[in-house]
């Protein structure tokens, strides 16, 4: 019966199954729900991706009438071709932040209207959080950027192409915006996000080596960077613990040298004294 009870919350993490439950174990489940009996799955109990991966994918073009080329991320879901690459423990927070976006408008994430202003007006400190190698507007801004929600499935397990993924395209994500495009700077101007901000004076030499340590970093993978300082900092635990124990035991030969040596000096002493006597 506990079974079959739990059977409900379960059903709950897709609408078709729900629909499947019978009327009397939802009954039962919540005749029973003040006892603890049975419990729903606690944060992201639902997954997205049960009925489709939401997706928000933004396209520039130098024309209107296009053609509109995608921009490519460095972790997100986008090529169709391309799986989804293995960057634990590092955390693409670009990246990240798409997924959340995808999950509800524009209006609500007005970061992402600032991502596309970014595009725009060609900042290379955004344009360094995408897939630079493959990025098709490296010379020269887009005129304009626009933003498509798509669902993306997995490719089935028969399909003899290289394609991993299947997407359709659901709807306009956030319409066509240029760089001078009022309404756009108006919105980001009222959030306080193209707020004119004061210079702050920097230590030159700070800033150089900053930028150098970052010019340098940006060349390395984040996972490859963040595993080789987590195996070093093992590696250094281990050392270091090795050492320790080393240690006592080269005090204890000092220090059975050193009774040897006494013994000695009191076997000569004693030597001499006989002779003496």
């Amino acid at each position: 019966m506990v079974f079959s009870i739990n059977t409900v919350p379960l059903a709950n993490l897709h609408p078709f199954a729900n629909k499947t439950s019978h009327p009397l174990l939802k009954s039962w489940h919540s005749q029973l729900a003040h006892l603890h009996i049975s419990n729903s799955y606690g944060l992201f109990r639902v997954m997205t991706g049960v009925d489709g991966r939401p997706e928000v994918i933004i396209e520039g073009a130098n024309n209107r009438q296009g053609p509109w080329t995608e921009i490519p991320f460095r972790y997100k879901p986008g090529n169709v071709n391309r799986t989804l690459p293995i960057v634990a423990p590092h955390q693409p927070r670009l990246d990240w932040q798409m997924w959340f976006a995808a999950l509800g408008t524009y209006h609500q994430n007005p970061w992402i209207s600032s991502l596309a202003y970014r595009l725009l007006t060609h900042q290379p400190e955004v344009l360094a959080l995408l897939d630079v190698a493959n990025y098709p507007f490296k010379s020269k801004a887009p005129a304009f950027v626009r933003a498509v929600s798509y669902k993306y499935y997995y490719s089935p397990a028969a399909t003899k192409t290289p394609q991993w993924w299947i997407r359709n395209r659901q709807e306009e994500y956030f319409p066509e915006f240029e760089a001078n495009h009022q309404p756009l700077i108006a919105y980001l101007t009222q959030f306080g996000i193209l707020k004119k901000r004061k210079p702050e004076y920097v230590e030159p030499r700070v800033k150089n080596a900053l930028d150098a340590l970052r010019k340098y970093s940006a060349t390395l993978e984040p996972a490859h960077l963040l595993w080789s300082l987590f195996i070093t900092g093992l590696a250094i635990i281990y050392l270091r613990g090795g050492s320790k124990q080393a240690a006592p035991s080269a005090n204890n030969n000092q220090g059975t040298q050193g009774k040897k040596q006494q013994q000695q000096q009191g076997q000569g002493l004693s030597k001499n004294k006989s002779r003496k006597k």
